[in-house]
């Protein structure tokens, strides 16, 4: 939590709007999602797994965008 405290502060000593700093990490969040649909081979026994580590991913990088507001 301090460490995204210590980014945010950073964004905006040096002027960066945080709406930039959020779009950044949402960008990130939706190319890690697509990286684990395409490169996961997906059958039928792991597709619970694929659609849960989606889930989390969007989960924790939401944290990280909410920390950032």
């Amino acid at each position: 939590k301090s460490c995204l405290k210590d980014l945010k502060n950073t964004y905006l000593s040096l002027g960066v709007p945080i709406s930039n700093a959020i779009r950044v990490v949402e960008l990130i969040r939706d190319s890690t999602i697509s990286d684990i649909r395409t490169t996961m081979n997906v059958t039928s026994e792991n597709r619970l797994i694929m659609s849960n580590l989606i889930g989390e991913t969007k989960i924790y990088f939401e944290k990280i965008v909410n920390l950032l507001k």
